[in-house]
């Protein structure tokens, strides 16, 4: 049964084992857990979410590396007509790695670096700064293109500029800067989380680094906007595009659907609050749950009116709906509460 909503995008948490044990992890990775779906289970999972259509799927974990059958799970999502990418903390990628990954035809592989050398290993609790360097060289090597993703904080907001000169001498296409949330571990540091006046100075430099038309691009997430003319430039210089990218609203339940280790079903990999899981895909398949009419119901259903503060009644409400939904729950213990961190309302 088709269902009213079309689903462009999938985020896949392959594992919950990693090798490192990063002091801002959204999920507070460490080992597998003892229910993490087999390959059988994972290869039918692909199976069942390609009748969705997906636009693309992001495999990431934990280190997806750290899984024995991931080039299983990728070579098997790579005989769909779909884009996929990999998040890596970058510590596992050797050359076979990246041959074997040419051959699946990956569309880019993001590799996680968080500041310059001292500040990325100090932030991760390891030495693994060169070992991320050495990835992004031996994925260019095998004609992977790469990008990075950097969690900022309030130590690594100054280091931007600096990252941006390393990156392009390491030839990386494209940055996304994604602001740290107070989630898994890095609720036990929430003065780590930059100040809402601190989202202007990330727009401010997407926007004058994207205006050089050099690379990398930076692309902003959707934890940062709403409805500023930077903002929306920076977004149209990194996508190439002629329209101006409007934030429609969050898109958990509407236009993405995320899976964690075990099979659990949600709308956002980055709500861990198990009171937002859908169901599970022993249970039932991810296609019906996606094209449940009852599924999703936080968000499909929201209306401005559930609301509080100045986002209940902003002119953009309609459309916006307060943002990005893990922020406010993140930050205000509910997503129907304000976005204190929207540039709209800060640059008032």
């Amino acid at each position: 049964m088709k269902g009213k909503y079309k689903l462009e995008s999938v985020t896949w948490e392959i594992t919950t084992a990693c090798n490192l044990r990063c002091g801002h992890c959204g999920s507070a990775c460490t080992t597998a857990q003892p229910d993490e779906l087999d390959t059988r289970e994972a290869l039918a999972l692909v199976d069942d979410l390609m009748k969705l259509s997906p636009r693309e799927l992001i495999i990431t974990g934990g280190e997806p590396f750290m899984r024995k059958d991931w080039l299983e799970i990728v070579r098997r999502i790579a005989c769909y007509d779909t884009r996929f990418r990999i998040i890596t903390n970058g510590t596992l990628i050797t050359p076979d790695i990246a041959h074997r990954l040419a051959d699946t035809h990956v569309e880019a592989v993001g590799v996680s670096l968080d500041g310059t050398c001292e500040l990325h290993n100090t932030i991760r609790n390891a030495h693994c700064y060169e070992t991320c360097m050495q990835a992004l060289k031996t994925l260019k090597e095998a004609g992977i293109p790469t990008c990075v993703n950097t969690t900022l904080m309030k130590c690594n907001l100054d280091d931007l500029p600096r990252m941006k000169r390393i990156l392009q001498e390491a030839g990386v296409a494209s940055w996304q800067l994604q602001p740290g949330i107070a989630s898994g571990r890095m609720a036990d540091h929430k003065d780590w989380m930059l100040e809402p006046e601190d989202i202007g100075r990330i727009i401010d430099f997407a926007y004058k680094e994207n205006l050089k038309g050099d690379f990398p691009r930076i692309f902003l997430p959707d934890t940062v906007g709403y409805y500023t003319n930077k903002e929306m430039l920076a977004r149209r210089m990194a996508y190439g595009c002629n329209e101006y990218p409007v934030w429609k609203g969050c898109s958990a339940g509407i236009r993405s659907m995320d899976v964690l280790y075990n099979g659990d079903i949600t709308g956002c990999l980055s709500i861990r609050d198990k009171s937002f899981i859908e169901g599970n895909v022993r249970q039932r398949c991810a296609s019906d749950i996606w094209n449940d009419e009852h599924a999703f119901a936080w968000r499909r259903e929201l209306v401005p009116q559930q609301l509080s503060g100045h986002c209940k009644d902003c002119v953009y409400v309609q459309l916006c709906l307060g943002g990005c939904s893990n922020m406010r729950l993140c930050t205000k213990g509910s997503i129907y509460a304000s976005n204190e961190y929207c540039m709209y309302v800060v640059r008032k």
